[in-house]
């Protein structure tokens, strides 16, 4: 995205009973009429019955108790956390017992423009809400582009591509990791995907070292969830095509950029299992 653009643009997909019915009552074995049982039953049975109650359903529900969880989850992000794969990530760890899960992505954001959205703030208001253990993290792919500092005139604009980029961005990126880390949570920051696009990819490839690099410094609550070869088959080749019960299908939309559908369940099918592995959780 150009940084002559006063937003910019979004390149990256960035992102919770059956009533029952009483059986009828069953009908009394026939008596003489001539003999007092049999008065009594016929006196029963011109009783007027009692109306059926509908279950309240919203008493059933405020009556059942449910432990808090575990581990309580935040995930932030971009529109990769904002969109389908959010989506999908979140409902699968939801499907865990012992996990609690928030989400909050916004599209066409990153570190790199906070006088457009800001990040620090956002996520602070995000830690207050939800108090959660772990963050999981996927930001960047819009982040190519000079560094604008969040107010106009307090600080210096660093330019893409031009020496003091890289040290600049690895210090925003090690500000928000200290920021969700605070004394005792964990993040999990995810490797931006692959993408279908050579020109992006070179710039993503850069961005993707900067991050690793800086996150390396900030000890073991912080760890880099590497998806490289999620994205990749034995032989290098990036993956266009996932198998999809006997299709197969396209892994990103037409612009090489953006996942399908099923792309999108497909990385968060491979994400779960290194996120549960690294909270030493069963699936």
């Amino acid at each position: 995205p150009s940084a002559a653009r006063s937003e910019p643009p979004a390149i990256v997909p960035d992102g919770r009973a059956a009533s029952s019915t009483s059986a009828p009552a069953a009908t009394p074995p026939p008596a003489d009429a001539d003999t007092p049982a049999a008065s009594a039953v016929a006196r029963a049975d011109a009783l007027p019955k009692p109306a059926s109650r509908a279950p309240n359903r919203k008493a059933a529900k405020e009556a059942k108790v449910e432990s808090p969880p575990d581990t309580k989850v935040l995930i932030l992000g971009d529109s990769m956390a904002a969109t389908d794969f959010g989506r999908a990530l979140e409902r699968r760890l939801e499907t865990h017992r012992r996990l609690g899960v928030a989400r909050r992505g916004k599209s066409s954001t990153g570190l790199a423009r906070p006088d457009f959205f800001d990040w620090m703030a956002e996520a602070e208001r995000q830690l207050r809400r939800h108090d959660p253990d772990v963050v999981v993290v996927v930001i960047g792919g819009n982040d190519g582009q000079d560094l604008i500092p969040k107010t106009k005139g307090k600080g210096r604009r660093v330019y893409w591509n031009k020496p003091g980029w890289k040290d600049a961005y690895a210090e925003r990126v090690k500000a928000f990791a200290r920021l969700l880390m605070g004394d005792d949570r964990r993040v999990a920051w995810l490797e931006l995907p692959a993408m279908d696009r050579r020109r992006f990819e070179r710039k993503l490839a850069f961005i993707r070292d900067v991050q690793k690099e800086a996150l390396a410094e900030l000890g073991p609550r912080v760890r880099y969830i590497d998806t490289r070869d999620f994205f990749y088959d034995d032989k290098g080749r990036l993956v266009r095509k996932i198998s999809v019960g006997k299709k197969r299908v396209d892994l990103r939309q037409a612009d090489g950029i953006h996942f399908s559908l099923k792309g999108s369940h497909y990385f968060a099918d491979r994400v779960l299992p290194a996120l549960l592995a690294e909270w030493s959780l069963t699936p």
